[in-house]
């Protein structure tokens, strides 16, 4: 006797299988395409730029913190020590210039910083300084004598900054570029070209 036949009905037949899914070569009908790519660098390449100026704003301001440090030995407070750097001025702009240069390495040798000081916080002729390049080359001599660590630091972050500054220009021209209307309308048709040659 033969088993008998199942009636399938409506209710009772199994649902179709879902369609297999098409190989479109790497590329979505939907979601995230190229030109999406695109437009999420560009946003991170403002994020970059954006902590770039934050840095170099920290940079600028350490360096003019280190440089006012390092410009002079600190101004006497008080009558009795502006007096004194007066003098000490006064005597130094009698001296030959040979003679002053002698007392002004001497001074650097010993660290007195009240001759240095009367000499740096005041105007080249005071002194007898013959030109303010002479100030300056005498002004750098005593900050790499008392500040070597801090001049080193200052110019550890200037080559930072020019660094900074040359990545940021990259930075600039790739997001300019991924930002384009042009190239991003370029890759949305790349994409499509490429779904298309698949489907066909």
């Amino acid at each position: 006797m033969r088993p008998k036949r199942q009636a399938y009905t409506r209710k009772t037949l199994p649902p179709p299988a879902p369609p297999a899914p098409q190989d479109d070569g790497g590329f979505k009908t939907s979601g995230v395409t190229p030109a999406d790519v695109i437009r999420v660098r560009s946003k991170a390449g403002s994020g970059t730029l954006r902590q770039m100026d934050a840095a170099l704003a920290a940079a600028k301001q350490e360096v003019q913190r280190l440089e006012a440090l390092t410009r002079a030995p600190p101004r006497p407070t008080d009558a009795a020590g502006a007096m004194l750097a007066s003098e000490i001025r006064a005597r130094l702009a009698s001296l030959k210039d040979g003679q002053r240069r002698a007392a002004l390495s001497a001074a650097l040798a010993d660290g007195d910083d009240a001759v240095l000081g009367a000499v740096l916080n005041g105007p080249p002729m005071l002194s007898g300084l013959g030109s303010s390049e002479e100030m300056e080359m005498l002004r750098e001599r005593w900050r790499r004598e008392r500040h070597g660590a801090d001049v080193d630091r200052i110019e550890r972050i200037g080559r930072a900054v020019e660094d900074t500054n040359r990545a940021g220009t990259l930075v600039i021209s790739f997001t300019s570029r991924l930002s384009s209307s042009e190239v991003v309308e370029k890759a949305e048709a790349s994409q499509r070209a490429v779904v298309e040659a698949i489907r066909s």
